[in-house]
């Protein structure tokens, strides 16, 4: 055996010991808590029912998000409908409103040309032309029967559109 390993041996008793004061000095010697076990699961328990309340409300939240999302597209898809219809009636105002002129025109020409064979077969030279009044007769007729037909479709258009 080494004759300086006993020399040695209190030296290194004495820096194990010193070590050894110098750990229980830094660690704490014994566990303090400030909650028991008890405390510590209660507050565990109530933030998890917590965090359980969170998610269901999340949870919540989102379905009304996606009902919402939900609605908006059935509003848009609505609306995309309804403005097409408009659409549609728009052009169909446009159409009755030409038609109506044109009937308005008709009947306007019509009635000139009503007035015109009424003036001819009043005139003296007609009274003695049997033919001849007898042509501008029939003649005032188709033009009362058309004069009447546009007023119906007139009417008609009037009711329908504007």
């Amino acid at each position: 055996m080494n004759k300086a390993l006993p020399y040695r041996l209190p030296a290194m008793l004495a820096a194990l010991c010193l070590m050894l004061v110098c750990l229980l000095t830094v660690l704490p010697t014994a566990v303090s808590a400030e909650t028991t076990i008890e405390e510590d699961q209660q507050k565990l328990s109530e933030l998890e029912a917590q965090r359980k309340a969170y998610t269901q409300q999340l949870e919540a939240l989102q379905a009304q998000i996606s009902a919402s999302q939900n609605e908006e597209k059935t509003l848009l898809a609505e609306k995309s409908e309804l403005e097409q219809e408009i659409t549609l009636l728009d052009s169909s105002i446009e159409t009755n409103e030409a038609l109506m002129e044109q009937y308005q025109f008709q009947i306007e020409s019509n009635e000139i040309a009503l007035v015109a064979l009424e003036d001819e077969l009043a005139k003296p030279e007609c009274a003695t032309d049997y033919v001849r009044a007898g042509q501008l007769t029939e003649d005032i007729q188709k033009k009362e029967e058309e004069l009447t037909g546009f007023y119906e479709e007139w009417d008609e258009l009037s009711e329908n559109g504007t």
